[in-house]
């Protein structure tokens, strides 16, 4: 399978969002008011721009290459869910931070990247298949530091959305743990036809088979 489609697909919301932090940057526009202030009127439409907007420089870019490598490896290893899991994670996190987060602007693809990280190491839990448990040691080794971001530690920053978002990959990935990947399922091993051999094939083999053919009076 081709890796690029899915490497591109997560570029284009990085390339976006960099867009968006560049010409703000040169424009002299704050756009954190855009983000999500939770229990407020103002506060929703962050829902759907957050992800877009990042306070600094030092905060987009320690989203932009999680976000690919993590989005990249569920566009590729589970594609028939992809869909699903962006649209729960996006819109989920975005509505559970405007809910229950403290009151002030929140801004950032954090939520998002933290959903993604535990989706991709609990589909491997719950799916238990060899490839699927791969990619979630992987995800684990790459990215287990972030388990300290879902708590409280630093007023500038929302754990909150990390918190959120990681609830609902993890939730995101059970629901879905049924619905197999051609890329993560284990290969069928092809029958042994000497061991154990279909009843047709057993009947030849063993000359039980016969067929006898008798041409009727015309």
């Amino acid at each position: 399978m081709d890796l690029t489609p899915a490497f591109r697909h997560s570029l284009k919301y990085v390339a976006a969002a960099w867009a968006i932090f560049l010409v703000a940057h040169l424009l002299s526009i704050e756009l954190t008011v855009l983000g999500i202030y939770p229990r407020r009127f103002l506060g929703l439409p962050g829902i759907f721009l957050s992800p877009f907007i990042h306070g600094d420089l030092q905060h987009l870019i320690s989203n932009s290459v999680p976000f690919i490598i993590l989005f990249t490896s569920i566009l590729f290893f589970y594609h028939r869910v992809a869909a699903k899991v962006l649209l729960v994670l996006y819109l989920g996190t975005g509505l559970g931070v405007w809910l229950f987060a403290r009151s002030l602007f929140h801004v950032g693809a954090s939520g998002l990247v933290y959903g993604f990280a535990t989706f991709l190491f609990f589909s491997g839990v719950f799916r238990g298949s060899l490839p699927s448990l791969i990619i979630a040691v992987a995800v684990a080794l790459l990215y287990g530091g972030m388990v300290a971001g879902i708590f409280p530690h630093d007023e500038g920053v929302s754990w909150e959305s990390h918190l959120i978002g990681a609830i609902l990959g993890v939730a995101t990935a059970y629901q879905t743990r049924h619905q197999i990947e051609p890329a993560v399922v284990d290969p069928v091993a092809p029958a042994d036809l000497a061991s154990d051999p279909p009843e047709g094939y057993r009947n030849l083999a063993g000359k039980n088979y016969k067929y006898a053919y008798k041409e009727g009076d015309q």
